[in-house]
């Protein structure tokens, strides 16, 4: 059906208010999310480098995690080691903020981005 005022449909405008908040909701996920992983990394490098080097190792890792509640096993402890350090023996604050291994997707949930469309 063609416009025959030349005038933009009210379809189109709630079109653009509605990309508006889409790229603005966009941002601010994005912004959440690297903030989130900033503090993420920085939490885990600040409670678990025993030696204060500015690394944290797989041994130093998983033998602060077994000392918590969980995990029970060791093998649980290396599984949450390899899904946010890809399996590395040593990570960085900067390799985890970095890194799409250590990305807190893998740790702590993906924000759902749809459920916001």
């Amino acid at each position: 059906m063609s416009n025959p005022t030349g005038k933009n449909s009210p379809a189109s405008k709630t079109g653009s208010a509605s990309s508006s908040f889409d790229d603005l909701m966009s941002s601010t996920l994005d912004q959440m999310s690297a903030q989130a992983q900033s503090n993420f990394s920085h939490n885990i490098i600040e409670g678990n480098d025993t030696n204060r080097d500015g690394y944290v190792t797989r041994e130093e890792y998983t033998k602060n995690l077994m000392a918590g509640p969980t995990p029970k096993t060791f093998n649980e402890a290396l599984q949450i080691w390899n899904t946010f350090s890809g399996g590395a023996e040593r990570v960085s604050e900067q390799d985890l903020n970095d890194n799409s291994a250590g990305k807190i997707v893998a740790s702590v949930g993906v924000i759902d981005r749809s459920k916001f469309r």
